[in-house]
Order: C-alpha cells, then sequence, then structure tokens
C-alpha cells in the first residue's frame, strides 16, 4: 500500500545488513520498519517504513 523511504547514506564496498521489525501484524494490514547499516562501523544508511495489505484467499 506504501512504502517510505529515507536514503541518508551510502556504503561503496563491504557488507550492508538489513534488519526489518514489525510496527504492527494485523489480519488485514502489516507495517514494517526496516533499517539498513554497514557493518564496518554500524552506520545507518537507509530506513525504509512498508505498509501491506494482506489479501486471504476466498
Amino acid at each position: 500500500m506504501e512504502l517510505k523511504s529515507n536514503l541518508i547514506g551510502t556504503a561503496r564496498s563491504g557488507v550492508v545488513v538489513c534488519t526489518a521489525r514489525p510496527a504492527h501484524k494485523g489480519r488485514t494490514t502489516q507495517v514494517w520498519d526496516a533499517e539498513v547499516r554497514r557493518e564496518e562501523d554500524n552506520a545507518v544508511i537507509a530506513l525504509f517504513r512498508n505498509t501491506q495489505m494482506i489479501l486471504w484467499p476466498k
């Protein structure tokens, strides 16, 4: 339904790590927050919030 992205840093080499956590887990909608960090110095380089609609089979 919606994706908000904040790109606040860069990683030109090395490893990036993304951690996602649910902010809301309902029956018909879910909201997830994700954080992307550079592994070498643990700096946050991106933040995301994703709202999803759950479509159940009929």
